[in-house]
Order: C-alpha cells, then structure tokens, then sequence
C-alpha cells in the first residue's frame, strides 16, 4: 500500500514516462562509461538509462533542489541540454531528460 499520494503521483509518472517516451528496456551501465561517450556531463544524480521503441537512448537525472543550488557553472551549462519533465522520483525533485543517439 502506497504511504502518501505523492508516492502514487510518481508511480502515475514513471508509467506515463513509459508510455509516452516507448520505452522498451531499462539499461544498466555505470557514470564512467556514460562520461566517455557523452563528453558533456560532469554530475548526475539518479541517473537512469532507458532505450526506446525506436533505439534511441533517454539519459534521466533528477538532482535535488539542494543540488541544483550548487551547480557550478559547467553543471548548469550541462543541464540547459536536458529537457525538464514530471517528476520521476519524488515530487520534490525536478526529472530532466536527454535523448542520446549512439
């Protein structure tokens, strides 16, 4: 059983973020290999892969207020490249997305 109605906000979320984006399949790899090929990204936070219906692969973070206060200026500059959507983790945190073709 779900705990507040903001936990279920974010379970509507996740599965509308499903459906909307296509998402076919979570990924698994680690920061350094995301690092190597991006070439942009300093920090993420909550990072989360996912490839689509249409092999393309959504890069998810989803920093803390907290964090987003103390981005230095290449972080923000990083950040302007992402796309801001629904909040994916808590309701409290801002989820942006980027999209990455291989």
């Amino acid at each position: 059983m779900l705990r507040d109605p903001a936990e279920k906000e974010v379970i509507e979320n996740r599965n509308k973020f499903v459906e909307e984006y296509k998402i076919t399949k979570k990924l698994r790899t680690s920061r350094r290999i995301l690092f190597s090929k991006l070439h942009d990204t300093v920090r993420l936070d909550h990072l989360e892969l996912y490839k689509t219906e249409d092999n393309k692969i959504l890069i998810v973070q989803s920093p803390y207020e907290g964090q987003l206060r103390n981005l230095t200026k290449i972080e923000e500059k990083i950040l302007e490249s992402f796309k801001e959507i629904y909040p994916l983790y808590h309701l409290t945190a801002k989820t942006y997305i980027k999209e990455y073709i291989k």
